[in-house]
């Protein structure tokens, strides 16, 4: 009864001595045990209830007075120039300016649930970002937005902290094929993984470019739901431009880890397999990017040529386009395999997403070199995921091209493969698109 009475008594005692210390934040103490508040009576009475240890017990008290006085300084010095949290709970964005107006120049946006850390506050409102250059606004009231940011308590923690961000969750509206939406949906993946916050990926059905969904092809990503349609309430983040990277992830090593949370699902994993069965133990492989890509300036017979330095190796085929499939088809019938004929067709995208997907880990399992199309997010991909899981070839024949180049190199209009063929192609099996 003895150790429950002292048990009672010391954190009522805490709790007094807590409140005594911030009634005495202006004039700060010593920090010697008959210096604070309460001390010595609390001595007293352990020494009254025979506790041992006394002058141990009483340090770890004055060491927490000592930290309880630090912290309520610092809060009341926030006004002084010192670092502030703050979370974004504005929609659909805020504005990182220049200086602190709305005049000057926008340099990004900040998304709802983003923490930031500021290490200045304006009298007028807006606070400096400590680990960039910029101003964001507190209150947008004036201007009819309503509050942009919302202080957080010094003393937050990170299980609150994590809740309070949960109640905003990333969302990204994915756009263009396969591999343009896989680069902004993995991006915001890793991103929504770093700052543990779920991600909405909206991933239309649009089955001219990308023939299927997400998990057609590929595992969940935990944290992350895939719809086809933005859920009410949910506000998509602009995405970015030209289907590139989260911000964060643009230009840093993390473009090529965030492929490392791409798995794809049984279904095409077991055609991944076999596939391999198929070409053996030792084969290269090649993607010829056809349809609606002409700008690379690679011809068939650059992949030819690329094939036949491949002395006694495999080759493995990847394209999107049924005559380019069957030139090569007849051209290496006795060393090249596919996964499955294209079939005849006059859309845009002549395979599905799920046969892209197996295409796309087939080729990037190659054990010998790997050539890709320059300027295609396919190539890059297969590319990327032979460095995640660590398969380059000193002889891979691919380099990565910035996502705003490679927009121009696609042009939905019929003809591309003719320009890289000399055996061209019928117009019909193509669609036409008169603007792009």
């Amino acid at each position: 009864s003895a150790k429950v009475s002292v048990g009672a008594r010391l954190a009522a005692r805490l709790q007094e001595h807590s409140g005594a210390v911030n009634e005495k934040v202006g004039a700060p103490r010593s920090g010697a045990a008959e210096d604070n508040p309460g001390s010595s009576s609390m001595v007293e009475e352990l020494q009254h209830l025979g506790i041992a240890n006394v002058c141990q017990i009483t340090s770890h008290m004055v060491d927490a007075a000592s930290r309880m006085q630090a912290n309520a300084t610092a809060s009341a010095s926030k006004s002084a120039g010192a670092m502030s949290r703050f979370l974004v709970i504005h929609k659909p964005v805020v504005v990182v300016r220049s200086a602190p107006s709305v005049s000057s120049e926008a340099r990004g946006h900040k998304m709802p649930g983003d923490v930031l850390e500021c290490s200045h506050q304006t009298q007028e409102g807006w606070v400096k970002l400590a680990n960039e250059d910029g101003w964001v606004l507190m209150d947008g009231t004036q201007l009819g937005f309503g509050p942009l940011l919302q202080r957080l308590p010094d003393d937050i923690s990170e299980a609150d902290l994590w809740t309070a961000q949960r109640l905003f969750p990333l969302v990204v509206l994915c756009a263009d094929g396969m591999c343009n939406r896989l680069r902004i949906a993995l991006s915001f993946a890793l991103i929504a993984r770093i700052r543990r916050r779920p991600l909405f990926v909206i991933w239309p059905l649009t089955i001219e470019v990308a023939g299927g969904s997400f998990l057609d092809a590929f595992e969940p990503i935990d944290g992350v739901e895939f719809v086809e349609k933005t859920p009410p309430g949910i506000y998509p983040h602009f995405p970015p431009t030209a289907s590139d990277f989260h911000p964060d992830v643009k230009g840093t090593a993390l473009e090529d880890e965030s492929y490392s949370l791409l798995r794809p699902n049984a279904q095409v994993q077991a055609a991944i397999t076999a596939n391999l069965t198929e070409c053996g133990g030792k084969f290269c492989s090649l993607h010829v990017r056809r349809t609606d890509h002409w700008g690379s300036q690679v011809t068939d017979d650059d992949f030819v040529r690329f094939i036949e330095k491949q002395v006694d190796s495999w080759a493995y085929l990847a394209t999107d386009s049924r005559d380019t499939q069957a030139y090569f088809l007849a051209r290496f019938a006795d060393r090249l395999s596919v996964y499955q004929p294209i079939g005849v067709t006059d859309a845009l995208r002549q395979t599905s997403l799920a046969a892209a997907a197996v295409d796309l880990f087939t080729c990037a399992a190659a054990t010998g070199p790997f050539k890709g199309t320059p300027g295609s997010s396919y190539s890059d991909t297969v590319l990327r995921l032979r460095r995640v899981q660590q398969r380059t070839h000193a002889k891979d024949d691919h380099c990565l091209t910035d996502a705003r180049i490679q927009g121009l190199l696609t042009v939905h209009t019929p003809g591309g493969h003719r320009a890289h063929s000399s055996y061209g192609m019928a117009r019909a099996t193509y669609k036409t698109i008169e603007s792009v």
